[in-house]
């Protein structure tokens, strides 16, 4: 299950002469990396959901989805998912958030522009907690991805993770850093992260490979944190996952101009290892695919 704190629009790498955006931007280097509202241009922020079915597992995806573009983000998921994605979106009022990543080649930058997106009320928040306690079931796995919404707290997430955990399920959190600190000390089976999110949530330096799977060990149960699992990535050094007497590094080998965006790459990664704790492959298998 991907439970999304609000779906979004995010998108990279499109002509904006071809699409309608109603925004302007101030650019640099020739190098525009905009989209608003193009069939080429969207993907739903429902990332891990979408990789998994391009692997050929099922889930179920949920969160908050404005009303205007609850037809849009169906639709794309049903297409893309080719009847593995079950829909269970929850409408709420105010129109879904865009996400817009501005690339620089010649610089080697992202920028990246963030709406803040809709607010949701209490009636809302009692809604997607009843489906998260719906959805938890024994060795279930919830995948809890993207930034708290206005209107739903810290509170409110605490006792969704605590809900998993009651339940027996397998909780997945990969959110901002905010939201992280606030639950460093909370149960739950995954954490997704990357360096600068470990370093802000451990408060230790993750510069290197030591030290972030220092930063990493020093939040897991075995050292007397509340994770039991932790996957972090540290962008064109690999990454690192770290749990009950395994700790294990992963590096990939790709030159810099083959690499078109790596917008969406944690969220597939993320569905690579969850793939296998399905199909109960090694932790090996799993941080290789």
């Amino acid at each position: 299950v991907q439970v999304e704190g609000s779906v979004r629009f995010e998108s990279t790498d499109v002509d904006s002469t071809q699409l309608g955006i109603e925004r302007s931007f101030d650019t640099f280097s020739g190098a525009l990396g905009l989209a608003y509202d193009g069939p080429q241009a969207f993907r739903a922020g429902v990332n891990v959901s979408r990789v998994l079915a391009v692997l050929g597992i099922r889930s179920v995806a949920t969160g908050f989805v404005g009303q205007r573009e609850l037809g849009m983000f169906e639709e794309y998921l049903e297409h893309i998912g080719k009847g593995r994605i079950t829909t269970q979106l929850l409408v709420v009022r105010g129109r879904t958030r865009d996400n817009i990543t501005i690339i620089d080649p010649i610089d080697d930058t992202e920028t990246h522009l963030r709406d803040e997106g809709f607010s949701v009320t209490r009636d809302d928040v009692v809604r997607v907690s009843s489906k998260v306690g719906m959805l938890a079931r024994q060795d279930s796995i919830l995948c809890f991805s993207g930034s708290l919404p206005p209107g739903v707290c810290i509170g409110d997430f605490r006792s969704m993770l605590h809900r998993c955990d009651d339940a027996g399920a397998r909780a997945v959190v990969d959110t901002n850093p905010k939201v992280l600190r606030a639950i460093k000390d909370e149960r739950f089976w995954m954490l997704k992260a990357n360096a600068e999110e470990l370093a802000t949530m451990t408060g230790m330096p993750t510069e290197n490979e030591d030290e972030a799977l220092a930063a990493a060990r020093s939040i897991t149960r075995s050292h007397g944190g509340g994770v039991e699992w932790v996957i972090a990535t540290r962008g064109e050094h690999g990454a690192i996952l770290v749990g009950p007497d395994t700790e294990l590094v992963a590096r990939t080998f790709v030159h810099p101009g083959l690499i078109m965006s790596t917008v969406g790459c944690g969220d597939s990664l993320l569905a690579g290892v969850l793939k296998c704790v399905v199909e109960n492959r090694s932790w090996s298998d799993a941080i290789r695919l």
